[in-house]
Order: structure tokens, then sequence, then C-alpha cells
């Protein structure tokens, strides 16, 4: 059953849904009212049927978060079992904050995103990132949808992480052949079964920067099995022709990220952020290429 089936409808007698905010492959997001703290929250309700897979991945999830305090990282305040509401008894579901923002493929107008905007993007993404590797731990599924972008006063905002779902420790290796993520943002290594690890989430950082420069995706195609051939063999991502605004260290920065072997990435997302930063005497003069 969906919000749609049953509007207004209460999970436990506690939770009022409001809305759905979005699905996945595992489990459907809701807008809700808490009627005991009397704030808003996003309840990750796992699908139907209720299978080990879904419990198991809302619970790591939990666990996770529950260990990442960062501004940036969306907060899980509890992992519940469903008794009584519009789902089956005993569906999981996780109790998480709720963050009124907009995603950033959303956040900007169509067309190339302005320097300054990207350039703060990409400062406030890598040190979330930095946050998350620091404890072991790798997203692994970096894309526009999973960054929401929350306004402050003027021209002020912040981002917040979301979905850890399919995060994993640093190191994870899956099996050849069983491909978890979005397919236009996917390392190589997680196509090809090889260990993950910080630069997995920077080459996805890479994409999404590259896509809010230039303000279209790296390749414009809908079948996963082009996408893979692309991250595997594609050429070299260069966004300066498609972005003349964009400063010339932030340019190579995304050409780095968007190396498709690791090593030629930067080594984590804090080397990352200090690529940013201006070098010499002459604080601002670009790196040399």
């Amino acid at each position: 059953m969906t919000v749609r089936d049953a509007p207004g409808a209460r999970l436990d007698g506690r939770f009022e849904l409001r809305g759905s905010l979005g699905a996945g492959g595992t489990a459907i997001v809701y807008r809700a009212f808490d009627r005991r703290t009397g704030r808003e929250v996003a309840l990750k309700v796992a699908r139907p049927p209720r299978t080990l897979e879904h419990s198991q991945t809302l619970q790591r999830e939990y666990a996770l978060l529950a260990r990442l305090r960062h501004p940036g990282i969306v907060r899980a305040y509890d992992l519940r079992e469903l008794h009584q509401g519009p789902f089956p008894a005993g569906t999981p579901y996780l109790v998480m904050e709720y963050v009124d923002g907009v995603p950033l493929h959303r956040a900007s107008p169509a067309g190339p995103a302005p320097a300054a905007f990207v350039t703060r993007v990409a400062r406030e993404l890598l040190a979330i990132l930095a946050c998350v590797h620091r404890r072991g731990w790798v997203h692994r599924d970096l894309k526009p949808a999973n960054v929401l972008l929350r306004r402050g006063t003027g021209r002020a905002f912040h981002l917040k992480l979301l979905d850890f779902g399919l995060a994993v420790s640093l190191g994870h290796r899956s099996p050849r052949g069983y491909v978890s993520g979005s397919f236009p943002y996917l390392a190589p290594e997680c196509i090809l079964g090889l260990p993950v690890d910080e630069r997995t989430d920077l080459y996805g950082t890479g994409l999404l920067l590259f896509a809010l420069a230039t303000g279209r995706p790296a390749l414009a195609a809908r079948d996963p099995r082009a996408w893979i051939a692309w991250h595997l063999s594609g050429p070299p991502l260069d966004p300066a022709p498609l972005a003349p605004q964009l400063p010339a260290r932030l340019a190579h920065l995304v050409r780095r990220l968007t190396h498709r072997s690791p090593a030629a990435r930067p080594r984590s997302a804090s080397h990352a952020l200090r690529m940013l930063e201006p070098r010499g005497p002459n604080r601002a003069q670009s790196p040399p290429m």
C-alpha cells in the first residue's frame, strides 16, 4: 500500500504520512509528522514483500548513520517494526531527519551552473565525504538525487548527503557481475568487482560536478549497457570546453576525479579538497595543467 491508498494514514498511531519523497529498490521514503515529538520526519519504509535483505539493509544504514555525526549527513532517529498501519505488520522502517531541501540537479536553473556555485558544492561535498571515509565507509551511490541543497539567507546554502543504503566498508569487494548503484555514476571498480575505497566516491563526485558545471550528463544514454561500456572504456572527461566559466583548477580536479583508474584520482577527499586551494605566492594563479 502507498500513501495514495491511505492519505493521512498513521504508523503505530504516531507517524502521520504526508506524502512520498522518493523510492529505491528496497524502500520508499515518506514525509511524515511525528505526533509525539511535534516534528516532521522522513520514514524509510521497506518495500513489500518483507525480506531479510530489506531488513538487513535498513539495520546496516541505521547503525552507520548513528555513528556518522556531521551537519552534512542526514540523521537517523530510530529503527522500528510496524505494529499498526497501512503496511504489513512487521514491516521495518527507519525514522530519519526530514530535510527541507531540493535535490542538487534541481537546485540551479537549466544549463551550466555558475562557477562559484559548483566550487561551493565541490568543497562541501568533499568535506562530507572526508568524514564518511575517516570512519571507514564508502557511500557508493553518489548522485545528484542523494544530495539535498538547503537554502539559507542570501546566497548561502548547505548540503545534506542522503541514502546510505548501499554503503560498504573500505575495501569491500562485490562479486563480478553484481552491480549496485546508479549506472550513470558507477565507478569502473564497482563494475569489475574490484575492492572499493575513497576513490570510488570521488569518481561519482566528479561525474556529479561535471553534470552540474556543464548542464548535461557525461553520456546521453539510458541503456545501462551503454553506461557500463562508457565507464570502462570511454574517452577522458573534460568539462572545460562545455563550461568555460569554470576555473582551471576546478576543471582539472573534475578530470582527475573521473579518471577510469583509481590510482590516477586524488587519493582521498581531503586530498581533492587541497587541490582546490590556491598555492604559491600568487594565490590567484591556477596550477599548471
